[in-house]
């Protein structure tokens, strides 16, 4: 039961041990960009941005208009998965590219 409690202590940090280290400062800070980009995400503000951007370029456009706005919307979700495959790419330790054949 004791090692229950102490547990229970570093999980909500009562104990002595610090709360945020180096470590998570050094995550924190590489990863300001996507919390900001979060954040203003998160307030949907933007859905009146895209609705209106759905308005303009698809339902009130010609039939040009549609296919550019097809073809951004394709862009962008490739943008958005090349960055996010970079980002993991070059966060993370592969063993597989330093194994000699």
């Amino acid at each position: 039961m004791s090692s229950a409690v102490s547990m229970l202590k570093v999980m909500f940090g009562i104990n002595s041990t610090q709360a945020v280290g180096t470590d998570t400062l050094n995550i924190l800070i590489n990863n300001i960009p996507l919390i900001i980009v979060a954040f203003f995400v998160s307030l949907g503000g933007l859905n009146k941005f895209f609705d209106n951007a759905n308005d303009a370029f698809y339902n009130k456009s010609t039939n040009r208009n549609r296919k550019v706005y097809g073809i951004c919307c394709i862009v962008f979700v490739f943008v958005v998965l090349l960055l996010s495959t970079i980002s993991l790419v070059g966060s993370s330790y592969n063993p597989f590219l330093y194994f000699r054949f």
